[in-house]
């Protein structure tokens, strides 16, 4: 088989772990760049995961049409001593401009790929080769990369899901392994079997400030008991943030929308309520709303776009402000009118907020 010689390289902690997000602060991460450059391997391998949290464009392609290309074949828009491939199976990454790149980007993708996002890769002058009916076929990516753009070596860089694919399928001829001085510590003996519940419920007030504990705690099993959530473990019980009530009659609203078909429903000279937070329920209004089995509004967490998620926590929680800030900049309304007290004006009644 005439294939190119594959390295695998990677950077790991003490305790065996590989996660970008955490090597990244390890001490090392600079020798593992400089050991990935001696190792003589102009063309580096990606999987979608990875490239999507470090070189792609925000967003997904969406094909207008369907129509898969349904067979084998390849575009060369450059040619270079060296390529940053990418494996994209279905082909979603969005990307810039990259021919005139030291090393311009190759996507690998399947004959399922649509021939649309195909011509959209075209006319960013992006090489492609599509190969493998219902997934990429890497021997024959392989067989490609050597006789049509004279790939001889190349380094698999990650992530754990791309690498163990060339490992399957007996690509490597090399594992470079650097151990960065920490260890991460993330799942130590945790063991879903051992769990003795399986509802572990996030309670907080239905206000902004519930929400960030929300997304602090959300962070929290996201980075150290992933497990859980992906298990379908984790969910966020929803108190109310109105109260809508006339005589005997009362009604519940977890957000503005609903409000206004509560009062709907509730009818002319109607009260409202606004909670600050669960310790402003009675302990009757606390079960009936947010406990009691039968009543209770509860969402569970799920994680339908791991590489998505990945990189919305490392922006908005972590250690790096300058991400943050670009994302406040971009997205955050900090003049929106609170529009409770339009609501209420000129009614009376138990007016808590």
């Amino acid at each position: 088989m005439n294939k190119p010689y594959i390295v695998c390289h990677m950077m790991t902690s003490v305790d065996g772990r590989i996660d970008c997000a955490m090597t990244e602060h390890l001490p090392g991460v600079q020798e593992y760049y400089d050991t990935l450059d001696a190792l003589d391997a102009p063309t580096r391998i990606s999987g979608r995961v990875t490239a999507e949290l470090e070189m792609a464009l925000p967003g997904k392609f969406e094909a207008k049409t369907a129509e898969a290309l349904g067979k084998e074949a390849f575009s060369k828009a450059a040619d270079a001593e060296g390529y940053e491939i990418v494996v994209d199976t279905h082909g979603t990454l969005l990307w810039g401009e990259s021919a005139e790149d030291e090393r311009p980007l190759l996507i690998l993708t399947s004959e399922q790929v649509s021939k649309e996002y195909l011509a959209y890769l075209n006319g960013k002058h992006i090489s492609w080769i599509a190969c493998g009916k219902e997934h990429v076929d890497l021997k024959r990516a392989c067989e490609i990369l050597a006789a049509e753009f004279d790939v001889k070596r190349a380094a698999a860089v990650g992530g754990g899901h791309i690498n163990a694919g060339f490992l399957a399928a007996g690509l490597l001829d090399e594992v470079s392994i650097l151990i960065g001085a920490g260890i991460d510590g993330i799942n130590p003996g945790f063991n879903l079997d051992k769990i003795n519940y399986h509802k572990v419920i996030i309670l907080s007030d239905a206000d902004q400030d519930g929400m960030h504990i929300r997304c602090i705690l959300l962070t929290f099993f996201f980075r150290y008991m992933r497990d859980l959530v992906n298990a379908g473990h984790v969910y966020i019980g929803m108190p109310p943030l109105y109260k809508v009530y006339k005589g005997d009659k009362v009604e519940y609203a977890y957000d503005d929308k609903e409000l206004a078909e509560k009062i709907a429903k509730v009818g002319k000279g109607y009260q409202l309520q606004r909670y600050k937070g669960l310790g402003e329920m009675s302990a009757d209004q606390l079960w009936d709303t947010t406990m009691n089995p039968a009543t209770r509004n509860l969402t569970q967490v799920t994680i339908e776009d791991a590489a998505k998620a990945e990189r919305m926590i490392t922006t908005l929680m972590g250690d790096k402000v300058e991400g943050r800030k670009e994302f406040l900049a971009k997205y955050a309304n900090f003049n929106k009118h609170d529009e409770f007290m339009d609501k209420i004006d000129g009614k009376e009644g138990a007016i808590n907020g």
